[in-house]
């Protein structure tokens, strides 16, 4: 091997700084390296956290839409329940309105709530002239 020219002082310390350069760039990427290799696998544990997050947050929606589609169901149930019952009461107002109607017209009849005032009267004209009341 051919001998190397010798260096002065300032030589020295350039090619010693250049040599800790070198290895701090060595340990550096050494450590990025790692640094590296060590990411896919916290992406990996990442991804997956990601994923079950996503599958409970489906489920709770699908709950949620089921959820919703009963109280529909039971909204349309209370509904039609509620215009049925409206229904009869409006037709047993008008057949009272028209029996009361009726009694109106018929001198010899009087309104439902007049019902024990006539049958007074029944009586009493049973237990003046005679005969069944």
């Amino acid at each position: 091997m051919p001998e190397l020219p010798a260096r002065d002082d300032d030589d020295a310390c350039a090619v010693r700084d250049d040599a800790q350069l070198c290895a701090a760039r060595l340990l550096g990427s050494r450590t990025e390296n790692e640094r590296l290799k060590t990411q896919p696998s916290s992406a990996q544990r990442d991804v997956a956290e990601l994923e079950t997050r996503l599958a409970e947050a489906i489920a709770f929606g699908e709950q949620l839409r089921r959820d919703v589609d009963e109280q529909e169901r039971e909204k349309s149930v209370w509904k039609h329940s509620s215009e049925r019952w409206y229904d009869a009461y409006q037709r047993e107002r008008e057949a009272r309105a028209s029996c009361e109607t009726k009694a109106k017209k018929s001198s010899w009849t009087r309104p439902l709530r007049d019902t024990t005032a006539l049958a007074r009267r029944a009586l009493g004209h049973v237990a003046r002239y005679g005969g069944d009341a």
